[in-house]
């Protein structure tokens, strides 16, 4: 289980500066057909960034995957596993910052 997670993160942060990208493309594309940025739209932009990400990572440099085969795991389980961390990211960028702001503004009041 360890030895999974490392390469997951490896994996990770291979995709990441793709990920950044198409999530950023992804919500400005959103928010320019909706007017509006709200969770639902958000968690879509991820979605559609991750895996815009998995695509142009797999084409570009698809010799880089014999790395996780040769590892023993298949390529699909490290490609929910990654998804899984950027999903716990999208949650913890979206639910923390509410209960700081409601604890900044319950310390401000008092």
């Amino acid at each position: 289980m360890k030895r999974l997670s490392i390469l997951i993160i490896q994996f990770y942060q291979l995709l990441l500066l793709y990920n950044i990208a198409f999530t950023l493309l992804a919500i400005l594309i959103l928010v320019l057909e909706t007017g509006q940025l709200n969770s639902g739209v958000f968690l879509f932009a991820k979605i559609i960034g991750f895996f815009s990400a998995i695509g142009l990572h797999y084409y570009s440099s698809k010799q880089s995957y014999f790395y996780f085969r040769n590892a023993g795991y298949h390529v699909i389980t490290i490609f929910i596993g990654a998804f899984a961390v950027d999903t716990l990211i999208y949650i913890l960028i979206a639910v923390l910052p509410s209960p700081i702001q409601h604890a900044a503004a319950y310390l401000k009041n008092r």
